[in-house]
């Protein structure tokens, strides 16, 4: 065992690793297997006729926000919208999720 999880200890994980290896599912179910609510979001892209958008999700569900278009060269960013989903990150949850960040 690498900690044990105690509901009202204070913890900031982080993990790293490469595309594909588990990172989400891990943390998906760790909350699962302890009932937790989490805030937070995760993200998305989403294959659309004219490209691709790259999508914010609040963690528990909820309506998504575009954050930026992945266009060749690179992704362009869409000004305001990560200063607009800061509303996900403010909430009463023990535990706030920013995956692929």
């Amino acid at each position: 065992m690498l900690f044990r999880y105690e509901r009202d200890t204070t913890m900031h994980i982080l993990l790293t690793g490469e595309i594909q290896v588990g990172k989400s599912t891990v943390i998906e179910r760790f909350v699962k297997k302890h009932g937790l609510e989490v805030g937070g979001f995760r993200t998305f892209w989403r294959h659309e006729t004219d490209g691709r958008t790259l999508y914010l999700m609040p963690y528990m569900g909820g309506p998504c926000v575009a954050a930026a278009r992945g266009e060749r060269g690179g992704i362009l960013p869409f000004p305001g919208s990560f200063d607009a989903s800061c509303s996900l990150l403010r909430t009463d949850k023990p535990i706030i999720i920013m995956d692929e960040l």
